[in-house]
């Protein structure tokens, strides 16, 4: 995906007299840049401008192009004057891609990159080497032993999370979700305010709603607990060598 402009054509060729939208004449896109322009043996002219939109391409591709865009905001108007309401407003533009690159402005990226791809893998070959030799694989089976023993502590640290969101946090949802049901049933047999604090069906709907979502997400809040503790479990039947390809990978 390429960022771009999009001028409407009128904009960008025609000056624009004082109207419903534009308080004073406003000159058209072009001529504005034409100010801005070198002089040259030839004329800046609307085929010149044409020409130079449909065929310039930049070392990455065409730099413009011409489609119909809509827009949010509408400022057209009749013969009058007179405002006339499009949505969304949909009129032949130019698109221009916000980022125009020269040919030594690419060569330099192509150059930068090169280079960094070339530190990259030379700084990936020193470790491949350092990994190979004693003090590598010492320092593979330190990291090893961290982790296993890390495993250890996010599985316990997973289980009392989880068997506290059991006992207490369920509970409590559900609770609030049977509160919901009774204050509800209260609203609908008619019985005074004070015993429901529901002053409509809508809102007597909402809360028994608003109280099962929160029984889903803490139940799916679980699921995902426990599906961590499962994964957890697994890691601690790895043996140490496994571990160790784990930190390799890593590095």
């Amino acid at each position: 995906m390429v960022n771009c402009y999009a001028l409407p054509i009128k904009v960008l060729l025609k000056e624009t007299i004082a109207n419903f939208y534009v308080s004073e004449w406003r000159p058209s896109v072009y001529d504005v840049a034409k100010e801005c322009l070198p002089d040259t043996i030839f004329e800046y002219n609307n085929d010149v401008l044409k020409d130079a939109l449909n065929n310039f391409e930049s070392p990455y591709g065409m730099v413009a192009g011409f489609d119909k865009v809509g827009y949010d905001i509408c400022e057209c108007v009749d013969d009058e004057n007179n405002e006339v309401r499009h949505f969304p407003c949909t009129v032949p533009s130019c698109v221009i891609v916000r980022t125009i690159y020269t040919a030594a402005e690419a060569k330099r990226r192509s150059d930068e990159e090169n280079m960094l791809e070339g530190y990259f893998s030379s700084f990936e070959a020193n470790i491949s080497t350092w990994l190979k030799d004693m003090g590598g694989k010492k320092s593979l089976r330190g990291e090893a032993n961290i982790r296993i023993k890390q495993t250890k502590v996010n599985l316990e640290i997973a289980k009392k999370k989880l068997a506290i969101m059991t006992e207490k946090t369920l509970e409590t949802v559900k609770d609030n979700l049977r509160s919901a049901n009774a204050r509800k049933k209260d609203f609908e047999d008619g019985k005074p305010l004070p015993f429901h604090k529901l002053e409509t069906p809508d809102e007597a709907v909402q809360v028994v709603a608003d109280a099962e979502k929160e029984v889903k997400e803490c139940e799916g809040s679980l699921k995902e607990l426990a599906a961590e503790i499962k994964m957890l479990k697994k890691r601690t039947t790895l043996n140490p060598r496994s571990f160790e390809d784990e930190a390799e990978v890593s590095e």
